[in-house]
């Protein structure tokens, strides 16, 4: 087995169990506006970088919810803990993943392009 396939199913879990953990075991605010989009492992599988969507009316909402999502970092690290039969728990960091408003904002861009035509 090559260590790019094991990082890889490694993160692939990491991404399942913290999606399902978020919404029953861990009590983050507004969770069901929360989405895990990637978890990005280091090579070692010492630190794992995990992305979320996050759908909010406004920036503030967002950071709010994206704060308290910071909060819950030892708690879903130590449920990791207890899931992932690993030498290491990762540490974690936390990250937004703007994709989805990067691309909405592309497609509104190409629409006022075309709307001018």
């Amino acid at each position: 087995m090559s260590q790019g396939n094991r990082v890889r199913r490694v993160e692939q879990l990491v991404k399942r169990i913290v999606s399902e953990k978020l919404i029953k075991d861990i009590g983050v605010y507004k969770v069901e506006r929360v989405t895990v989009t990637d978890v990005e492992m280091s090579s070692d599988l010492r630190h794992a970088k995990i992305f979320f969507s996050i759908l909010a009316d406004d920036e503030d909402d967002k950071q709010e919810i994206f704060l308290a999502l910071k909060k819950t970092k030892s708690e879903v690290r130590y449920i990791l803990g207890q899931e992932i039969d690993l030498r290491f728990v990762p540490e974690l960091q936390f990250e937004l993943d703007e994709t989805a408003e990067k691309a909405a904002r592309i497609e509104e861009l190409i629409n006022q392009i075309r709307e001018q035509r």
